[in-house]
């Protein structure tokens, strides 16, 4: 008994170290895949925003550590330490990156509210300034408003002819409020913060520029300032940026959870400063001070003398012109109103092969990153829910769960799997701006709502969607390139490319024709059936570069069709930054391509609203997917019909040349 004891003391000794000993390799391998990131903070006034992002960021990434610097610094030194690689993140104002696009967005006299900033800070203008940003080597993850500028007097009923003659304080010497104060007649003079309200009481001023944000209640500009103006001045906008290396070296789930988190942190400085504007006629009235609304003549004239000042900075450069244009629109367009939807919940399941890299087995949501590989494909399937109350114009991203995903060990197994119907294949390349999970529900809802009898295979290559910028995108796809030329070499090894419609999406014609270009007229590949169709809608690629693969892409399939639109917000952004037409955004009816063998579609009136729609749900860019017309033309299409029997379509001409104009 004594012996058997002792074993038994033995045994429970060995489990006791073997637990002790696998408790201490799990703490190494989390202290080894914890993710430091250290932020450095430039900004008045930041403290609840910051502690708010930090908090939510660590709550969707446990292990992810985060160091933020004790004090705020000048934004140049911030700004420089990030480029050096010495901060992960930043957060600084954004005026301090001095670029014309964000001087655009910053402009005085532009908003009327805050909801005209949040639309404005998520529209076209500033996908413009993020990609103006990520040429200077450093990335925008989000933008937040954190309070707002206001015109104010010592004297009581402050109007626009008010600044005339005026000593006005402002901002730096040579900013945009300093110009347009000067635009107006006034002159602008520069004081430290701790003295203008002593400036203003002595009568050294009788005008000020002053920020109503978190402090304003309790400071001195309440008890100096007698009269302000309702209408803003100008915004006061705070940047998120990081710096790629670092960015790369950071898990998936936590590049996701610090992406998610200054978004939503922005959401959170909004509901701030809209707050404070609810308090802010109150303090002043409360104080014995009065609040002036300028008229709609006096607002317009601001709005002409901040142009004019705009023009006078940026003089000659059109494309200045077109970034403050940009950015009035976007201000000035009413919000989006979201109708209900009534659309079953249906559950699918897509196939996919990608190139990212896989980083979590167990949760479907970040399975995949936004991380390429060289010369190395997954295989596998998904099963995706869309939920009820989905419209087909509704963000997949609320109304979609990708619930589980299989992986398949092999190609054979992964074919075997795929050809199971026997039926015709549609495959589905994305484009810009999308994460795996988003291809995914993307290719479900190409499967129901078009109707696709067979599967739907997605080649989903590393897109950072929206992480970062632009051009973060075109660099994957180059990445992909090797990729996807195994990806199609495989597929015509399994499956008969003559049964697979490719319909390749903004970034993904792009990928698509490289491909063909390096396909085109290789011996081993000559007797290689084509593909049934390529379907290219909002096709992210120059006319001048879809010229030189339009033969190869007509060697390479049985039928070939484009989409455009000149409303496409997405393309424009890419004409912008390339300064070439895409072959999916022609700006006039004669820029549209129409070359032999290629039926040319011209979509615009399927999504030509001026209202406001987020850029980040790819506004006007997925008008085969999300709306009705679109949809249905490619339903029919993809189902074999010809132009001519298609509903929706008529046939237009140009000289001698066809093309076929889509209806809503």
């Amino acid at each position: 008994m004594a012996g058997a004891g002792f074993q038994c003391l033995e045994a429970k000794g060995l489990f006791v170290f073997l637990a002790a000993f696998l408790t201490l390799i799990l703490s190494l391998c989390s202290a080894a895949n914890s993710q430091p990131v250290t932020i450095g903070v430039s900004g008045n006034n930041l403290d609840v925003l910051v502690s708010r992002f930090v908090a939510e960021a660590t709550a969707l990434s446990p292990g992810l550590q985060i160091r933020v610097s004790p004090t705020p610094r000048p934004a140049a030194s911030v700004l420089n330490d990030l480029h050096a690689g010495a901060l992960g993140l930043a957060i600084v104002p954004l005026t301090a990156l001095r670029i014309p696009s964000g001087d655009a967005l910053t402009q005085p006299w532009l908003y009327p509210d805050a909801q005209a900033v949040s639309q404005t800070l998520r529209s076209e203008a500033a996908a413009l300034m993020s990609t103006d940003i990520e040429r200077t080597g450093i990335y925008a993850v989000a933008y937040w408003h954190t309070a707002f500028s206001r015109f104010a007097r010592v004297s009581p009923a402050p109007s626009l002819d008010s600044i005339r003659g005026s000593r006005v304080v402002v901002g730096p010497p040579g900013s945009q409020a300093a110009k347009v104060v000067t635009e107006l007649g006034g002159n602008p003079v520069i004081f430290p913060s701790g003295e203008v309200a002593t400036a203003l009481l002595t009568g050294a001023i009788d005008s000020a520029v002053v920020p109503v944000d978190s402090q304003f209640e309790a400071s001195r500009y309440v008890d100096v300032l007698r009269g302000f103006v309702a209408q803003p001045y100008q915004p006061v906008v705070t940047v998120v940026l990081v710096n790629k290396a670092v960015w790369n070296q950071l898990s998936f789930e936590a590049q996701l959870a610090l992406s998610d988190a200054a978004k939503a942190t922005a959401s959170v400085a909004t509901d701030m400063v809209v707050a404070q504007e609810g308090r802010f006629r109150p303090t002043v009235e409360g104080s014995g001070g009065m609040v002036a609304v300028l008229s709609s003549e006096e607002l317009n004239a601001a709005q002409l003398a901040s142009t004019r000042a705009w023009e006078q900075e940026n003089r000659g450069g059109a494309g200045f012109q077109d970034q403050l244009a940009t950015a009035l629109v976007a201000a000035r367009a009413p919000a989006p109103v979201a109708a209900a939807g009534n659309l079953p919940q249906v559950e699918h399941t897509v196939f996919f092969v990608t190139s990212r890299v896989l980083e979590n087995r167990q949760d479907p949501r970040l399975a995949f990153s936004s991380k390429g590989e060289l010369n190395r494909l997954s295989f596998g399937s998904a099963k995706v829910t869309l939920k009820s109350g989905r419209r087909h114009d509704s963000d997949l991203d609320k109304f979609s769960t990708v619930d589980s995903i299989t992986h398949y060990s092999g190609v054979q197994e992964f074919a075997a799997a795929l050809d199971a119907p026997r039926e015709d294949l549609t495959l589905f390349i994305h484009g810009y701006y999308n994460l795996f999970t988003q291809a995914i529900s993307r290719g479900a809802a190409i499967k129901q709502d078009m109707g696709v009898p067979g599967p739907v295979l997605v080649f989903s290559w590393p897109s950072e969607a929206g992480l970062l910028a632009y051009g973060a995108d075109e660099a994957a796809i180059d990445i992909a390139r090797e990729n996807v030329r195994t990806f199609i070499e495989t597929l015509d090894r399994t499956i008969s490319l003559s049964r697979v419609s490719v319909v390749a999406h903004s970034l993904g014609a792009r990928l698509l024709a490289t491909y063909v270009d390096w396909a085109d007229g290789r011996v081993e590949l000559l007797q290689r059936p084509k593909f049934k169709h390529i379907v290219l809608p909002a096709a992210d690629i120059t006319t001048d570069s879809f010229r030189l693969v339009h033969g190869k892409l007509g060697r390479a399939a049985q039928k070939i069709t484009i989409y455009t639109s000149e409303n496409d917000n997405a393309l424009n952004l890419s004409k912008k930054i390339h300064s070439k037409v895409p072959v999916g955004r022609p700006d006039k009816a004669d820029e549209l391509l129409i070359l032999p063998g290629m039926e040319s579609i011209d979509a615009s009136d399927v999504d030509k609203s001026v209202s406001f729609v987020p850029f980040d749900l790819k506004s006007r860019h997925s008008y085969v997917f999300d709306k009705t017309g679109g949809m249905k033309d490619l339903s029919q299409l993809l189902a074999g019909h010809a132009p001519a029997a298609r509903a929706g379509l008529t046939q237009q001409r140009r000289n001698a040349d066809v093309y076929w104009k889509l209806s809503p």
